[in-house]
């Protein structure tokens, strides 16, 4: 998948797939609950378009190069991958109203688009994955955003 399907899939589809799953929906893995795992990614796209900045990288710098290559493939997170930068719990909910927080994960989405249109040439920083343009963060976030759908999708 191309990284402008990736965008147009996120700005246009994601949102509505995770509205579309049965409510209340079940974790497949991972110890976050649906509301707990969107504000962990409104807390991404924020991270993403800069209103979340990060000063320090916490992956060895030479590891970078590999990891950023990484997020140019097709490959997807692996179900269970840990975030080195989340403890043993999830942070408590902040808000109990899913269907607020899916409005949330839309407008956060939309602005992280809008600030790479109105700033191409902008290098924001993962925590993880160092210094990214908008086509690593557009792939960053489109596999972040799957793995979590698939987290919670029905298992036949």
């Amino acid at each position: 998948m191309t990284t402008e399907e990736q965008k147009e899939y996120l700005l246009n589809h994601l949102v509505n797939d995770f509205r579309s799953l049965p409510q209340p929906a079940k974790a497949n893995w991972g110890k976050m609950n649906f509301n707990q795992m969107l504000e962990h990614l409104i807390d991404s796209c924020k991270n993403a378009s800069g209103d979340i900045v990060h000063d320090s990288i916490h992956s060895p710098e030479e590891r970078i190069p590999a990891m950023q290559s990484f997020l140019m493939t097709d490959k997807l997170f692996k179900p269970d991958t840990k975030n080195s930068m989340m403890g043993d719990k999830p942070i408590p909910v902040n808000n109990e109203d899913a269907n607020a927080l899916l409005n949330e994960l839309q407008l956060q989405l939309n602005r992280f688009v809008a600030r790479f249109e109105n700033h191409p040439e902008l290098l924001v920083r993962n925590p993880i994955f160092g210094d990214l343009n908008e086509e690593h963060w557009t792939r960053l976030l489109y596999k972040h955003c799957i793995h979590h759908l698939n987290q919670f999708q029905p298992t036949i």
